[in-house]
């Protein structure tokens, strides 16, 4: 997974709009698999801790979670969530809730995650001791029994994000999504594309140079790791 850094200048943007306005739960949600929220929803979580804000990153995205708790049977509404918080890998400064799973016998228990009112009380009463909250969600258009549908948990948080891939994921597609998400009485803060798979102005220049190197291979190799050096080339 690609990490941003908590400096990034799209990074800040995105969190003057939610938490540096006074949201203290957001969700970031993608709107397809692959998109890049879970990569954004950690970043915001960096940058949050960093500010010296105490900070947790909630995973429930089911479809790829971060890890999966050992004790399965946590779940919103009975306090259970204490006993599975990690602090952050990497000492990022952030707190992690690992991803709940269903427990192999007896009562589901993802059911209590589909509950408005039980993710509220997640929010505000059990995890009551942080300033900021980052929830990590499954991608908007997997809404199946294996999943807790991310507008409804974008619903409980004071913001929503959501994210698309560039050139990917399509105009249906996000229209879809915003409009699940509004009518789950969702916040939405934003709506980001992620651009990654689209080269730099430097990348695309070190590329052209690089095809000089049959005949002038001193030159191209140079040239190359300039374009590829300069900052002014390298923003997106």
């Amino acid at each position: 997974m690609i990490s941003l850094s908590p400096t990034y200048q799209e990074l800040e943007a995105i969190y003057g709009r939610t938490i540096g306005r006074g949201a203290r739960s957001v969700s970031v949600s993608a709107i397809r698999p692959g998109d890049g929220a879970t990569t954004l929803a950690q970043a915001l979580a960096a940058r949050s801790a960093a500010a010296g804000l105490r900070t947790i990153y909630l995973d429930l995205n089911l479809h790829r979670p971060i890890i999966r708790a050992l004790d399965t049977s946590w779940r919103p509404g009975d306090r259970s969530v204490a006993n599975v918080l990690q602090p952050s890998a990497d000492n990022r400064g952030f707190d992690l809730v690992p991803a709940p799973s269903s427990p192999v016998s007896g009562r589901d228990t993802l059911i209590d995650f589909r509950e408005g009112r039980q993710l509220s009380r997640l929010l505000r009463e059990e995890l009551a001791e942080y300033e900021v909250i980052l929830v990590d969600t499954s991608p908007a258009n997997l809404v199946n029994g294996r999943n807790i549908p991310a507008d409804r948990i974008a619903g409980a948080c004071d913001a929503a994000i959501l994210i698309g891939l560039s050139a990917v994921t399509t105009q249906a597609e996000a229209k879809v999504a915003l409009e699940q998400f509004r009518l789950a009485g969702a916040n939405i803060a934003g709506l980001v594309l992620n651009d990654r798979a689209f080269p730099t102005l430097g990348e695309e220049f070190a590329r052209e140079a690089r095809r000089l190197r049959r005949l002038f291979p001193g030159l191209a190799n140079r040239l190359s790791d300039f374009f590829l050096r300069s900052a002014l080339l390298r923003r997106r």
